[in-house]
Order: structure tokens, then C-alpha cells, then sequence
């Protein structure tokens, strides 16, 4: 989570530096859950992040902009598909 605290940090924004912190501590244990046993989501997510980083540090705001929210809709997908998958019920043999 280092790193979206450290995006946030560059935005100069302490309503989103704030925003960013809090959801990171909620979010941490499921954003850990939800990857440990996934390679191939980690690729995508360090994948995500490293093209995210370099558009920053290229301060090209609009590429950087459109990386974050193509990041964003994909945990949301993430996110919510694991919630599905837990709260299905059991549907035995």
C-alpha cells in the first residue's frame, strides 16, 4: 500500500493523502487475501503500478490520470468478484 500512499502524497492533497491512508488500512488484509494466491493478479498490479509510477514521473497528468482509473475499475472488479465468491452459498456435490 506504500505506493498509493506515495501517489497520494504527490498529489499534494491532504484530503486524498487522508482518504488514501484510511482506505489502505481498511483495505489492506482483503488487497493482501485476494493476491497472495494469485500470480497472475500480481503481475497485472505491479504491472499497473510500474506504468502509473512512469507516467508521474514523466508528468504526463492525462496518461497518469487514465492509468489510474483503468487501476481502479480492475480492483473494484477484483474486489467485488471475491465478494461474490465469498458470499455465494455452498453448493455442495
Amino acid at each position: 500500500m506504500s505506493f498509493h500512499c506515495a501517489v497520494a502524497a504527490a498529489t499534494h492533497n491532504f484530503v486524498v493523502e487522508r482518504l488514501v491512508r484510511q482506505q489502505a488500512e481498511v483495505a489492506g488484509e482483503l488487497h493482501q487475501r485476494e493476491h497472495d494466491g494469485n500470480p497472475d493478479e500480481l503481475d497485472r498490479m505491479r504491472t499497473e503500478h510500474l506504468a502509473i509510477a512512469e507516467a508521474i514521473a514523466a508528468r504526463d497528468a492525462t496518461t497518469a490520470r487514465d492509468l489510474m482509473q483503468q487501476h481502479l475499475r480492475g480492483t473494484r472488479h477484483a474486489v467485488l468478484s471475491q465478494e461474490k465468491e465469498e458470499t455465494r452459498p455452498d453448493q455442495g456435490p
